[in-house]
């Protein structure tokens, strides 16, 4: 159980290590960093802004779980969206799903689309 939860969005000032996809976080760019307490143990992880829009695209849309791991992520966006992808379907996506752009097109579609039903939910 969550005990305590921050997110901020900082501004690197020294290369940092995504601990989602194991990437560098350059110095001078943005990123999400996240502390907290989840049963007993701290945690403080830091992420690209990419990084954390797949994320949090698996809480919204992948799974009903607080808990993950990275690997459990990886493969349930990539049997979401990189499976219907013209590039996988042909065998040649060197794309790295935490980045690419087609992930990220699917996903602001998906919210864009859940957005709309809820505006036409409310609006009746």
């Amino acid at each position: 159980m969550m005990e305590f939860y921050s997110e901020t969005n900082p501004k690197a000032r020294k290369p940092h290590q995504c601990d989602c996809c194991g990437g560098v976080i350059e110095a001078g760019s943005g990123y999400v960093r996240q502390t907290g307490k989840w049963d007993g143990d701290f945690f403080c992880r830091d992420w690209h802004e990419d990084c954390n829009e797949v994320m949090q695209y698996f809480f919204d849309f992948l799974t009903v779980d607080d808990e993950f791991d990275y690997d459990e992520v990886f493969y349930a966006v990539q049997d979401d969206i990189c499976k219907r992808c013209q590039h996988w379907e042909a065998d040649d996506c060197e794309a790295d799903l935490w980045h690419c752009p087609e992930v990220h097109r699917t996903i602001a579609e998906k919210y864009d689309e859940t957005r709309k039903k809820r505006e036409e939910k409310k609006n009746g």
